[in-house]
């Protein structure tokens, strides 16, 4: 096997892993939302939503998205009248296991 050969196999194996880590991201996005949920659920968040009754957050309004190989990232947004905070935690999903890296809230302040 020549350099071109060599060359080859390693863009092959790269271009596999890749695949691989959005495969494996994919497929861990309602486990991630397990992982959120079982935070949040006992903690009983309310949504004030303007011109609305209050309403408790529901496990449909987490949302998760693939964000790079091996990388999920699972959000919500939680309502207070006009106003409204986006929550977001970052996890590396693994085959074999997953593991929170971040967390972050973005306030969103009317005009």
């Amino acid at each position: 096997m020549g350099a071109r050969g060599f060359v080859r196999l390693l863009l092959l194996l790269i271009v596999l892993a890749l695949a691989g880590g959005y495969v494996t991201a994919y497929a861990s996005r309602q486990a991630c939302i397990d992982d959120v949920w079982r935070d949040l659920g006992p903690q009983r968040l309310v949504a004030h939503p303007h011109g609305e009754m209050a309403r408790p957050l529901a496990r449909s309004d987490l949302d998760a998205r693939v964000t790079a190989p091996f990388r999920v990232e699972v959000s919500w947004l939680v309502p207070e009248g006009i106003e409204s905070t986006v929550y977001a935690r970052k996890y590396e999903a693994l085959p074999w296991k997953r593991r929170e890296l971040s967390r972050q809230s973005h306030p969103i302040k009317a005009l």
